[in-house]
């Protein structure tokens, strides 16, 4: 389970012909934590065989990172983790000393995320000390937050994590999860099986899950008209609220939508839907119609993207 390549880089399995390598980056000092004991080329020989380990019991590990053109920067990878009695996929990274503050770790550890989404993993951590103010911001740039802080290894750690969506197409096999997300949060307007499949025919519908619990659903109508005005709505069951899967979902559909070449973004909510009208007001949506359907005494409220 590679992750992909980035616009700057690419990744790898460790071998023990990285061992100089490794063993500069991780004997570097560390200007977060001065008095940390520099690790040895021991260290660095005994961590390339743990990540080997890793790579066979658990199909992944700390990856070399390079550029394209081959020059190495650090590693990055998933780890298996243990905190407070629980285990969890932990996200790790190690630039070299001399090309951090240019992205390079954010860059690799966004690929990493993007990985362990598409292998199904539903929990991602990043385990840091409170001082590692550098590691923070990455953690934080790639979508994790702080979720506790406990005691590990000797002292204080902050752990930052999130739940990883795994967005699908709602093929025919999908469809019937979607209308059942569609019917639950929108019970005064119930769908039939005939009218989603009708919907998938001209919109864009997907699907979405952390881990194998089906989340949200989500719908993109394709530009239309002069404005070239997409329509998406994202819907996201109440227990997974709060928890930052909707704004993960809108970031996709939005990419989507904008891949459709859509100049104009709008949504639409019911007016009962009071967490979704507030989701879309904090995400720059702005009303600007309302409307009821016939035979219905709840009016739906139109919104725009301003920003």
């Amino acid at each position: 389970m590679l992750p992909s390549p980035t616009h700057r880089l690419r990744f790898r399995k460790m071998t023990p012909g990285d061992l100089d390598e490794m063993a500069a980056v991780l004997g570097a000092p560390d200007p977060v934590r001065p008095n940390r004991r520099r690790r040895t080329r021991d260290d660095a020989e005994r961590w390339i065989a743990w990540n080997q380990r890793n790579y066979a019991e658990h199909g992944f590990g700390l990856w070399i990172v390079e550029t394209h053109d081959g020059r190495f920067v650090g590693d990055c990878g998933l780890t298996m983790q243990e905190i407070a009695g629980d285990w969890y996929v932990e996200v790790g990274y190690h630039v070299d000393l001399h090309l951090r503050g240019d992205g390079l770790a954010t860059e690799a550890a966004t690929a990493v995320r993007a990985a362990a989404t598409a292998a199904g993993v539903d929990h991602l951590v990043a385990i840091i000390r409170p001082e590692n103010l550098p590691s923070r911001r990455v953690a934080q740039k790639i979508g994790l937050r702080l979720e506790r802080r406990v005691f590990k290894n000797g002292g204080d750690a902050l752990v930052f994590g999130a739940d990883l969506l795994r967005i699908v197409p709602a093929a025919p096999d999908l469809l019937a999860p979607w209308r059942e997300i569609h019917n639950q949060i929108i019970p005064t307007s119930p769908l039939s099986e005939h009218e989603v499949a009708e919907r998938a025919t001209r919109n864009h519908l997907t699907v979405a899950y952390v881990g194998e619990a089906l989340v949200g659903c989500a719908t993109v109508r394709p530009p239309a008209g002069e404005s070239g005005t997409a329509t998406l709505i994202v819907r996201i069951l109440e227990p997974f609220r709060r928890r930052g899967l909707g704004t993960s979902y809108l970031e996709q559909v939005l990419a989507d939508a904008r891949g459709m070449g859509a100049a104009r973004i709008e949504t639409v909510v019911l007016e009962s839907n009071g967490d979704g009208l507030a989701f879309a007001v904090a995400h720059g949506f702005v009303e600007h119609d309302r409307y009821v359907l016939d035979g219905h005494n709840v009016p739906f409220i139109d919104l725009h993207l301003e920003r």
